[in-house]
């Protein structure tokens, strides 16, 4: 039998089924072929791209992001203000003032009502430390700042770098001293209780029973939800 034509100068043809058929089976020699390179060749791009990915979406994840933050005490009047005439002398001997966060988180930041003294030339540093209570005065130090009078203008702003945890409901100190002479102003609120000073280094006493608190303000920051607030440690107890 012959195979189709159609007039003159007629070729050739196959059915529309073979044709598609004949692709497919030419398609199916050459992926057969090269299927071995290409695989080769692409594995190692994928485990690249496998090992850049992040493992984990961060909208998902259940690692803790940090909080903004949260002000757990705070002696300071509206917008800040304080006694800017009355003031604790600051000198090689600290003053201490005590206080309770209200919540447990990491410190993130310190703010007083602390500067050289006015009258004095060479006020020198100041140090301000963050201290643990113990046995009703301040005890190891969580973390100190040395300042120098060109940085205290106006309120002085401390960011933690330790950032120590501080537990809600347990007592701390906060301690400054300087080698020349400074100040720590009162609060206006009449917030009154008792402070402490340093005899000599590390030694305390009290500083009165019924005093004005420095004015200074204590943030945290914390992923915690509320909570009842933490049994104090044997050397936080408030005696």
């Amino acid at each position: 039998m012959g195979w189709p034509y159609a007039g003159a100068g007629a070729r050739q043809v196959g059915t529309p089924l073979g044709k598609v058929l004949g692709v497919v089976v030419f398609a199916g020699i050459v992926i057969a072929m090269f299927w071995g390179p290409i695989v080769g060749f692409l594995a190692p791009i994928h485990a690249r791209h496998a090992l850049r990915a992040p493992p984990t979406n961060p909208f998902l994840s259940n690692k803790p992001v940090a909080g903004d933050p949260m002000l757990v005490f705070n002696s300071f009047g509206p917008s800040r203000t304080y006694k800017a005439t009355n003031a604790w002398a600051v000198g090689r001997e600290a003053h201490a003032e005590w206080f309770v966060p209200t919540r447990s988180g990491n410190l993130s930041e310190i703010e007083m009502a602390v500067e050289p003294d006015g009258g004095n030339p060479h006020p020198g540093k100041a140090t301000i430390f963050l201290a643990r209570n113990r046995n009703g005065f301040p005890g190891r130090t969580l973390e100190s700042f040395s300042v120098s009078a060109e940085e205290a203008t106006g309120l002085l702003r401390l960011e933690s770098a330790k950032k120590p945890e501080l537990q809600g409901g347990v007592k701390y100190w906060l301690c400054a001293r300087s080698q020349g002479g400074w100040s720590w102003h009162f609060n206006d609120q009449n917030v009154v209780h008792n402070a402490a000073r340093e005899v000599r280094r590390g030694k305390w006493a009290s500083a009165g029973d019924s005093c004005y608190v420095g004015a200074f303000s204590i943030r945290v920051s914390t992923n915690q939800p509320p909570a009842e607030l933490a049994q104090p440690a044997e050397d936080d107890r408030e005696n």
